[in-house]
């Protein structure tokens, strides 16, 4: 008498991984969504965060009596603090501080453009990124901050 081997078919298998692949492709689908949306606000966060430091150093130059002019192209503002000068100037798709013969560039991602204009009792900082997406596009981020004086 033969004895029958009992072993899973080819079309057995077949169903089996495409049932998997169709109740797994969702979750994947979700993690591949949540990881765009961490580098997104990951990277929004950082070019927030340079702004804002940049924000606290202009106003920490002002408040010790700095006296402060906006460049004619609006892409700098030169502060006079003690005698020394700072200047806070948009080039090279960076922000840099230039104090004294030193530039520190004070921005991690690509800036796109940045300009410094005085209104009555404020500066405005309007600084606008360039950053690439994670499916590779590039992308624009405005930033805004007032400075009281």
């Amino acid at each position: 008498m033969m004895k029958k081997e009992s072993a899973f078919t080819l079309i057995e298998i077949t169903i089996v991984l495409s049932l998997l692949v169709l109740t797994l492709w969702p979750f994947y689908l979700l993690g591949v969504y949540s990881y765009r949306q961490f580098i997104k606000v990951h990277q929004e966060t950082g070019m927030k965060t340079d702004v804002v430091n940049i924000k606290l150093m202009i106003e920490s130059d002002l408040a010790r009596g700095g006296k402060f002019s906006v460049n004619s192209d609006y892409h700098g503002i030169k502060i006079k603090v003690s005698g020394r000068e700072k200047t806070y100037l948009f080039k090279d798709e960076a922000i840099y501080l230039k104090n004294g013969s030193k530039d520190v560039k004070l921005t991690v991602y690509p800036v796109n453009d940045a300009l410094w204009v005085f209104d009555e009792n404020s500066i405005s900082m309007n600084v606008e990124y360039r950053y690439k997406t994670v499916i590779g596009s590039d992308k624009y981020f405005k930033v805004i901050r007032d400075i009281e004086l």
